[in-house]
């Protein structure tokens, strides 16, 4: 599954977003990006409900329930 998300990552969240966040781990419906800093950890929150619809779309179910967002390798 996590290949499957790594797979649409970019697509799905589109290029700005992609070359600020990585997704790092998949489980149980629950998506651990890695965000390269605070700035855009605070951006992406705010996004959390979007990026999810975007994803499940793009894998074309509902896989992704809830995204926790850490600053890390980008």
């Amino acid at each position: 599954a996590m290949v499957e998300v790594w797979d649409v990552w970019a697509a799905a969240v589109g290029g700005q977003i992609a070359a600020h966040a990585h997704p790092a781990a998949f489980k149980g419906g629950m998506l651990l990006v890695y965000i390269s800093n605070s700035t855009w950890l605070h951006h992406m929150r705010f996004m959390e409900k979007e990026l999810i619809r975007k994803l499940n779309q793009a894998l074309g179910d509902q896989r992704v329930k809830a995204i926790a967002f850490k600053i890390g390798p980008v």
